[in-house]
């Protein structure tokens, strides 16, 4: 049960600006995200699918833990994704390609053509990056331990083990690394790097532990520095040992610890701070830290000079955000994975005076979205309002934002307006946002009013002059806005249970009430609403849209029930259908229901026949599905990894090649089993999707003329052809025969 403290409206303020990302003025420096991606192989995003094909995508990649800088490129491990940016110009990083992942990714090490990474399970990765736009999964394994940190040295992967010590691959053939060599520490392995034949390692309270591997079928300890704390991390630069040591809350150090004899290794220097050293980078004579400290929410990165190890002064320093994690310094510039906030790039040309110059970022989950005029709106719950184009859903490209200072849930748009909400949990008080901005201008979205108060808002409806919010704590609110720039509430309505979604439909408010499902609530006077029935469904109704005579709820576990409301005070309950997952989000258009079904991806339940649904289509995609929004060809569907823009194969689609369609005559469009051909005036497109909406066949073609494809190869079966000609598209359903 949720708690609310009621304390004064001076602490109520205060918290708004103290959870506002802007606190940390990451508006000042140039925020980067991807433009025209998407290659075929992008597009194949699904793990299932039926009936269904992925168009587009608008990549959400989640915190970015490390990074990697190999000439132009850095790779960084972002949430589930491996994701490569250009970084020649550092002011401007630009996404070059990724690869999706099924786990949480952490440590980074590339050379060559291929790189190595650590997932959050320990398992370690191989990526081929020879095509940097194309990044491809090689091989995984495991090692025995619990793989912490990885080095590549000559042909070799040097794994720090955990309890399992110094583990060591032969990758000389990338896609099948061989187990080589082994040195059992007495600590715990955190941290290794390989220089001149030695393997430094970073063994917690076993101190740092050198280990001669000259020949890696038989490493050998050479020396070790005991000190006081856990050794955790550890940088080689010339003849020195920089190495984080962790002596428990409040006491970090850096200490310097000379390596020149490996077998007599002798401490020459130490940094001590009360912060939490995340992780060091050492480039000529200065030493880079990403530092934390949590109760004062001081996030930084702070530049030492080293050049006399026994004298170490900070001489530089800049502020980060929540939770600064690996850093690489290249070339004068700062790579800092700093979680939530993305990729951040520090100008250290002068280590005195660094500056933030440019961020690479994305949301880090995609809640409701609404698609209007060929703009997708979506709330995310760490970025506010996104706007993205999608005029040519194969490319969205981004259009504009509005940070909000708490986590946009719920979005609607109306006209030039777009009417956002949010809700926010913090030291056990929940606040609500209603932020009513003009969009008049995709690009650059303007704030005209808003309204705040104790809560938790998770969606909103707006019709006539008032706008209608579903609080969890303080059900229906009903929020004049009459005054665009003043909104008011008038009136605030509880139901039984917590109100997730509400959907106005003439002069009746159905709100998704939780665990006591649809309630129905007559605002034919919205000064005076009065709940006039009820529907409780088994589940936890959280979404609802009402189409003809019939409300459809997304009822979590228990997937899909429709309610027959054209008795309001009367709901029945005529049907459903158990989706496989979560149901979380719902759309109802053309006889056809679709469901965001949390970990099941998209389902597509037939509901022409309210009292029997089948389901007819769905496409798992690869992260948890919140929401779904239906939009002329298209369906857009709201993840945590992103915003995927589908096709659903039986809606568009004639079931007979030679229906009179004037498009058909046109383009002389004949098809056999063997071969399609047709006629074009224009730069044309032809895709063939199979049933489960994989793309098996496709051309392009610049200019007009006769084209044929064969089909020779295509096992019998249920076919789509989607061609494009200029400004004509047909789309057809065919059979195979063999």
């Amino acid at each position: 049960m949720k708690k609310i403290f009621f304390i004064s409206s001076l602490i109520f303020l205060s918290l708004f600006i103290f959870a506002s990302k802007s606190s940390y003025n990451w508006d000042k420096i140039k925020t980067s995200e991807f433009k025209n991606l998407f290659d075929q192989k992008n597009l194949e995003w699904a793990t299932d699918s039926l009936n269904v094909a992925g168009i587009g995508r608008v990549p959400y990649f989640g915190s970015a833990y490390d990074v990697f800088r190999v000439d132009s490129f850095a790779y960084v491990s972002m949430g589930y994704s491996f994701v490569i940016l250009n970084v020649k110009d550092p002011q401007n990083p630009v996404l070059v390609g990724f690869l999706d992942m099924s786990v949480i990714l952490n440590k980074i090490f590339v050379l060559g053509n291929y790189a190595y990474v650590v997932d959050s399970s320990s398992k370690i990765w191989v990526i081929d990056v020879s095509n940097p736009s194309n990044p491809v999964e090689v091989t995984s394994f495991d090692t025995p331990g619990d793989a912490e940190g990885i080095f590549v040295y000559k042909v070799y992967l040097f794994v720090a083990d955990g309890d399992s010590g110094l583990r060591i691959l032969d990758i000389s053939n990338p896609a099948n690394p061989v187990k080589t060599g082994y040195y059992i520490t007495p600590g715990y392995a955190y941290d290794v790097y390989v220089f001149a034949d030695y393997a430094y390692i970073a063994d917690g309270g076993g101190g740092l532990r050198i280990v001669d591997v000259s020949d890696p079928s038989t490493p050998t300890e050479t020396g070790y520095c005991i000190t006081t704390g856990s050794v955790e991390k550890v940088f080689i630069s010339l003849t020195c040992a920089y190495v984080i040591i962790n002596n428990g809350l409040f006491d970090f150090k850096m200490n310097i610890i000379d390596v020149s004899d490996p077998s007599n290794p002798e401490e020459k220097g130490s940094y001590s701070t009360f912060n939490f050293i995340e992780d060091l980078h050492i480039s000529g004579a200065y030493a880079y830290l990403t530092e934390w400290e949590y109760d004062s929410e001081t996030y930084e990165l702070n530049i030492l000079n080293i050049a006399d190890p026994a004298n170490i002064v900070q001489v530089g320093s800049t502020g980060l955000y929540p939770f600064p994690k690996n850093i690489y310094v290249k070339s004068g510039y700062a790579y800092v994975a700093n979680e939530s906030y993305g990729l951040i790039i520090v100008d250290v040309t002068t280590p005195t005076s660094p500056v933030k110059i440019s961020r690479y970022d994305t949301p880090t989950s995609a809640e409701g979205i609404v698609v209007s005029d060929n703009y997708a709106y979506v709330a995310n719950d760490d970025f506010g309002l996104k706007i993205y184009d999608v005029s040519t859903p194969v490319n969205p490209n981004p259009s504009g934002s509005y940070l909000s200072a708490s986590p946009a849930l719920g979005v609607y748009k109306s006209g030039n307006y777009a009417y956002v909400v949010s809700g926010y949990y913090i030291y056990d008080i929940d606040l609500m946002k209603f932020n009513i901005l003009d969009v008049s201008d995709p690009s650059n979205p303007v704030k005209v009013g808003s309204f705040g108060d104790w809560g938790f808002a998770y969606d909103v409806y707006v019709s006539g002059n008032y706008a209608y919010i579903a609080d969890y704590d303080y059900g229906l609110r009903i929020i004049d806005i009459s005054d665009l720039t003043k909104p008011k509430q008038v009136v605030s309505y509880s139901t039984a249970g917590h109100l997730y979604d509400v959907y106005i439909s003439g002069n009746y408010a159905f709100v998704a009430a939780s665990s006591a499902g649809l309630r129905v609530i007559d605002i034919s006077n919205p000064l005076s609403p009065i709940e006039v029935g009820y529907c409780d469904t088994p589940g936890n109704a959280l979404n609802v849209y009402i189409s003809n005579g019939y409300a459809y709820i997304a009822d979590s576990n228990y997937g899909l029930r429709i309610i027959n409301i054209n008795n309001p005070a009367n709901p029945v309950e005529v049907g459903f259908y158990d989706t496989p997952g979560n149901a979380n989000g719902i759309y109802v258009s053309k006889g056809y229901a679709y469901v965001a079904d949390g970990s099941s991806g998209l389902r597509i339940i037939d509901v022409k026949n309210p009292e029997n649904p089948v389901e007819v289509g769905y496409y798992d995609t690869p992260g948890y599905s919140r929401d779904v929004f239906v939009y002329g060809d298209n369906v857009y569907v709201t993840d945590f990894r992103g915003i995927y823009i589908l096709d659903f194969l039986l809606t568009g689609f004639d079931e007979k090649i030679g229906s009179d369609n004037k498009n058909q005559t046109s383009l002389n469009l004949v098809v056999s089993n063997d071969q399609l051909s047709y006629n074009a005036q224009n730069k044309n497109e032809l895709v063939i999707y199979d049933i489960t909406g994989k793309i098996v066949k496709q051309q392009m073609n610049n200019s007009s003329g006769r084209y044929s494809l064969s089909l020779k190869g295509l096992n019998p079966g249920v076919y789509f052809l989607s061609l494009k000609d200029g400004k004509i598209q047909l789309k057809k359903k065919f059979i195979i025969v063999r």
